[in-house]
């Protein structure tokens, strides 16, 4: 078989897996809503506007549309790699916003930034003495320090979606890091599977709702009428149970 016939046949696999996954009645709806993230992200990027940190926000939800891509086509690993990049991409870019310094030096190459430090640790290392990781336990995203400075009426709601992070994020990097119980679940030939779409559909909504919440958590407040009105209807669906949010409109 020559390249040509390799990969007309791999294009005819590739047709199959995505006509069975969309043909899947039970999945519909969840494929519909994971699809319809990437018009609910691009509109949170409308009513941000074109600040510093929108180039992360850019990059995150075309590596998502990438990884619904090779969900639908049963390549699912990367789907699942693609799928936690968008996530950890997004916090980081909701963290960085917050100090223009640490920002601009990552725009300019000239730091790395770590999950531990956008999420910030679950508590100290070593009792009795502070190290580096544990004075990162007020600096993240999730930490009283930062819900104080943006949306204090939020405090309530933090740990909550601080522990969904935490979960939906190891779970994805199972596939990252080819865990042996990740690496159960792929096929060994390209082939569909819908317990994987099943699952991938679940981890894409609830990174959904966490990046929303923290969204809103860190620029809801600070928007204008109209640019909050580009998102409202978002917003109210996401977060009907979520009183302080729900007030502001």
């Amino acid at each position: 078989m020559n390249i040509n016939e390799y990969f007309q046949d791999y294009k005819h696999q590739l047709d199959s897996i995505v006509d069975s996954s969309l043909a899947e009645k039970e999945l519909a709806n969840d494929i519909t809503l994971c699809f319809n993230i990437v018009n609910d992200y691009e509109a949170w990027l409308n009513s941000i506007g074109n600040r510093l940190e929108s180039i992360i926000y850019k990059n995150a939800i075309k590596v998502y549309q990438d990884a619904f891509s090779c969900m639908l086509e049963g390549h699912y690993q990367s789907a699942f790699m693609g799928l936690r990049y968008c996530f950890e991409r997004t916090l980081c870019g909701i963290y960085l916003s917050a100090n223009e310094l640490e920002l601009r030096t990552w725009l300019n190459g000239l730091r790395d930034t770590y999950w531990s430090e956008i999420i910030g640790n679950e508590g100290k290392q070593n009792e009795g003495k502070e190290t580096e990781n544990d004075k990162k336990i007020e600096k993240g995203l999730f930490s009283k320090k930062y819900v104080d400075a943006f949306f204090p009426e939020l405090q309530d709601e933090i740990q909550h979606f601080k522990r969904m992070s935490v979960s939906v994020y190891r779970e994805c990097s199972e596939f990252v890091h080819g865990n042996p119980m990740a690496l159960e679940k792929i096929p060994d030939i390209l082939t569909y599977d819908n317990k994987l779409v099943s699952l991938w559909c679940e981890k894409a909504l609830v990174m959904k709702r966490v990046m929303f919440f923290s969204f809103a958590l860190r620029y809801l407040r600070d928007m204008a009428e109209d640019e909050k009105s580009i998102v409202a209807d978002i917003i109210k669906d996401e977060f009907v149970s979520v009183k302080p949010i729900i007030e502001l409109f």
